[in-house]
């Protein structure tokens, strides 16, 4: 029961956090594919010292705050991630020449007809891949909640320390996407061809 509350209260504020975070990961997106990755390390990265800043204070109330416990891990997440896309969204309106795709971005949320056709034919598979993911790690959690805190904490303990290895290869693979992707915006389908090989041998190898 303790761990159903405390989840119920940090899914109620963290569910906040998805509006920002679904604007970074669209403006993050727009500057990878023109080659710009820096960005993403830097709003990333910022988020990530803020949130390890706010965790204790707002968890442990530190400062004359008061103790939010569960909640103030929530509030903390939800505070970075709304940081990251204010970068993220000021430093592409501060280089309007070289991001000339945010000129007059706003000036109709019209998606035309061939063009939604085309992005659900292509995100389907992603999006049915992304909701087993998702399904099946919520599955495991479910279970592991079912063994008390400790077995949860330990699993929290164990998904931060994996995230440190998991990272270096979605990093080779957001690389291998704004690369190959360049390539085939080009027309260049070998050079596209010989880079996914390339990097796909570099990233078994690795």
């Amino acid at each position: 029961e303790a761990v159903i509350a405390y989840g119920t209260a940090y899914i109620r504020i963290i569910t906040i956090a998805s509006f920002g975070i679904f604007g970074e990961i669209i403006f993050e997106r727009l500057l990878q594919s023109t080659g710009r990755t820096i960005y993403t390390l830097v709003t990333q990265g910022t988020g990530a010292v803020l949130n390890i800043i706010f965790d204790p204070i707002l968890i442990f109330g530190l400062f004359g705050l008061p103790r939010m416990e569960v909640a103030g891990a929530a509030v903390a997440t939800v505070l970075s991630r709304y940081v990251e896309l204010a970068i993220i969204v000021i430093t592409t309106h501060r280089r309007k020449e070289r991001y000339t795709f945010i000129q007059g971005a706003y000036s109709t949320f019209r998606v035309p007809g061939p063009l939604f056709k085309a992005v659900i034919k292509m995100g389907s598979p992603l999006l049915f891949n992304e909701a087993l993911w998702s399904i099946g790690m919520s599955t495991l959690t479910a279970i592991y909640s079912l063994c008390g805190l400790t077995v949860v904490s330990a699993l929290s303990i164990n998904s931060t320390i994996s995230n440190l290895f998991n990272v270096v290869f979605m990093s080779m693979g957001t690389a291998v996407s704004v690369m190959v992707g360049q390539a085939l915006g080009a027309d260049d389908y070998d050079r596209a061809r010989s880079t996914a090989w390339k990097l796909a041998a570099f990233g078994v190898a690795g």
